[in-house]
């Protein structure tokens, strides 16, 4: 991959992926004309991880403070460790307004949550958005199973396997990898810390946006932003 703003293509959306984003009948023709048409989309930078720096929470905006604090106490008591913060300083979409994260792993250290914060423009009223998102990375192969919570995923065939929680907040995600993991004996691979899992997280993320590129959903319009 050579590093630059990437813009997506409706052309390269899977099928599956134009349905799953869709919510019904009349987005989906929508979302299927999208595809035919090849209409572009919005604009990011990758490799996604060069997007994004570590920051402290000191750094986080007063509404980031607020909607992330709680949650990261909340973490604390499940288990989970000092988060590792970031922020985005290569945002290409001028829709994005701001975006800080946090990324913690459990003492087990068998499992994290990611857990996003994104200040929006797009449709032209600003909006706030939380995620939280799991993981927990296969121990024998290159491979991640993501435990979110909602509809706006791509596809990552041969490397990530998306699980649906069905609350989108901590403690039942928390749950749903426990429940996969008592179900899946020895899947999960064990981190010593939350800057292990980012680094092999990160390079199998390249690898990810590699098979995008490669089948059309994303091409390269600059090299800088």
């Amino acid at each position: 991959m050579i590093p630059g703003v990437y813009q997506m293509s409706f052309g390269g959306l899977t099928v599956r992926e134009a349905w799953r984003f869709s919510r019904g009948l009349f987005p989906f023709v929508m979302a299927l004309v999208l595809k035919l048409t090849g209409m572009k989309g919005t604009k990011l930078w990758l490799p996604a991880c060069d997007a994004e720096k570590e920051c402290t929470s000191a750094e986080f905006s007063d509404r980031a403070k607020a909607a992330l604090v709680p949650i990261e106490a909340n973490l604390l008591t499940l288990g989970y460790g000092t988060p590792l913060y970031t922020r985005q300083v290569r945002i290409c979409d001028p829709s994005c307004k701001e975006a800080f994260a946090l990324i913690t792993l459990h003492r087990d250290g068998n499992r994290v949550i990611h857990v996003g914060f994104v200040v929006s423009t797009a449709g032209g009223f600003e909006r706030q958005a939380v995620s939280i998102t799991g993981g927990i990375m296969d121990a024998q192969k290159d491979f991640t199973y993501d435990f979110v919570s909602h509809k706006n995923y791509l596809d990552a065939h041969g490397f990530a396997r998306a699980i649906r929680v069905k609350v989108p907040r901590a403690y039942e995600t928390d749950e749903a990898m426990n429940s996969f993991i008592a179900t899946h004996p020895g899947v999960a691979r064990r981190f010593a810390s939350v800057a292990e899992f980012r680094a092999r997280a990160m390079a199998l993320d390249t690898k990810i946006w590699d098979l995008r590129i490669v089948r059309g959903l994303f091409s390269r319009v600059a090299d800088e932003v």
